[in-house]
């Protein structure tokens, strides 16, 4: 029996009763399961592409910028409570315009309560003070690695004498995905972790590490992240960025031939090589007007960097990453082409379509590992989210065309999110622009009030 399969026994004594693996998986994994073919580089890209480097960090600052809060189900219902923003996605009409409002009617209807001094909060807040960690850095620090690898490890330390199913004492979340390995278990899916740093292996139960993972079609033990589709045009980009630095700093405008009628010795040729790079090639020389000799003609071999196309290039790769990651332009800074109307569109599906999803995710993995199966669960406040905050010129302009169609003063007042009024005149439809009520015709006998 080998080290790993010493590991793999040893993790199997943590599993659950009566809870066995699917028997839909291949039985071909061993006493560990190997990282998928073709990963291990993924998390240079965001080292050395600025495409990659600027959607992963504006996902991983967007995502770290929202609060949290922890709901208590108070109900007695049997399905449990709705995060904040599906509560939005099914009930509320439109975008949200007034949070306080949306948060009386989610804690209402959902029959939740906001637990503002708990523990969970507080860990979230301070998970590592002596590495003088805060909430910012834990979830930039997930969301970084889940973007560039597809897997996202936090460990979980308890204070020594605690039991595990205590709240831990500090969460670690800058670990190298690349070194940790999944031990597969006999009745759980996942028994443990093996950490290889520093020449040294480490063993974790699989209690003891918080696992977020992009779904991998091929492979039920790591995730896949957005790198992985892009791997081809990075590379591709990569050595055309390569061939371009090594162009500026030792090509003579690149490589050609220098032909001549006239008969050349080797100490001939010498020389011209000898003066042509003396005089053209370098930095400080390439593109320079050439002055060839009688009889010489220069014939360049390689295509010029028009020809080669490196622009459009690096705007394919960009629209790639973009697509690849749903991250539009204006997040990644570039306002070209971009007004007012547009720009707060492509921020809010932005937030829509790329954000909240992943909020889901990692609310889902923080709750499981540490509120557990209580009646609490961590949320994202969504509804802080500016760019999901409805335009309040917008409101204003559709206000105005809906008073034109006939409604009353409170129905107005209710679609701009404000109480009814009890007041006189205020469930009756006018004519606009005076405000004449539907029904009447003002003469000057009854003072403009006439019936």
């Amino acid at each position: 029996m080998n080290l790993a399969q010493s590991i793999a026994r040893g993790l199997g004594a943590i599993e659950l009763k009566d809870v066995g693996r699917p028997r839909a998986m291949p039985n071909n994994y061993g006493s560990t399961v190997a990282r998928p073919t073709l990963t291990y580089d993924l998390i240079y890209a965001y080292y050395y592409n600025s495409w990659v480097y600027g959607a992963v960090k504006a996902i991983a600052l967007s995502i770290s910028d929202i609060p949290m809060v922890v709901a208590r189900d108070e109900s007695t219902r049997s399905r449990p409570a709705r995060s904040i923003s599906r509560f939005i996605r099914e009930e509320e009409r439109g975008p949200v315009l007034d949070w306080d409002s949306v948060s009386k009617r989610y804690k209402a209807q959902e029959k939740v309560s906001f637990i503002e001094n708990h523990p969970v909060l507080a860990l979230l807040d301070d998970p590592y003070p002596e590495a003088e960690l805060t909430r910012y850095e834990l979830i930039q620090a997930i969301v970084t690695l889940l973007e560039t690898d597809g897997n996202g490890y936090v460990e979980k330390v308890w204070e020594r004498g605690k039991a595990k199913t205590d709240l831990p004492a500090r969460l670690w979340p800058k670990i190298d995905p690349r070194a940790v390995t999944v031990v597969p278990g006999e009745k759980r899916l996942v028994a443990g972790y093996i950490f290889t740093g520093g020449g040294a292996m480490k063993l974790f139960s699989w209690d003891e590490m918080m696992h977020f993972m992009y779904f991998a079609p091929l492979n039920p033990f790591y995730g896949m992240a957005a790198a992985r589709v892009l791997r081809p045009q990075l590379i591709t980009e990569t050595k055309a960025i390569d061939w371009n630095r090594l162009f500026f700093e030792h090509d003579a405008t690149p490589g050609g031939l220098l032909t001549t009628k006239e008969r050349l010795d080797p100490s001939d040729i010498r020389m011209m090589q000898a003066l042509w790079n003396d005089r053209y090639q370098g930095p400080g020389r390439a593109h320079q007007v050439a002055v060839l000799g009688q009889g010489a003609e220069y014939q360049q071999l390689s295509p010029s960097h028009k020809d080669m196309g490196f622009q459009d290039l690096r705007n394919f790769t960009k629209k790639e990453v973009q697509a690849a990651y749903g991250v539009p332009s204006v997040v990644l800074g570039d306002y070209e082409d971009v007004n007012r109307a547009s720009a707060m569109t492509m921020a809010r599906l932005y937030y829509l379509n790329t954000i909240l999803p992943r909020l889901r995710k990692i609310e889902a993995v923080l709750s499981r590992h540490l509120l557990g199966d209580s009646s609490e669960r961590l949320m994202f406040n969504v509804a802080v989210i500016d760019a999901l905050q409805e335009d309040i010129l917008v409101r204003a302009r559709a206000g105005l065309q809906l008073a034109k169609q006939y409604v009353t003063p409170n129905e107005l007042r209710e679609f701009n999110g404000y109480p009814r009024l009890d007041d006189d005149g205020m469930d009756v439809v006018y004519i606009d622009p005076k405000l004449v009520p539907i029904g009447t015709v003002p003469t000057e006998e009854n003072g403009g009030a006439g019936e």
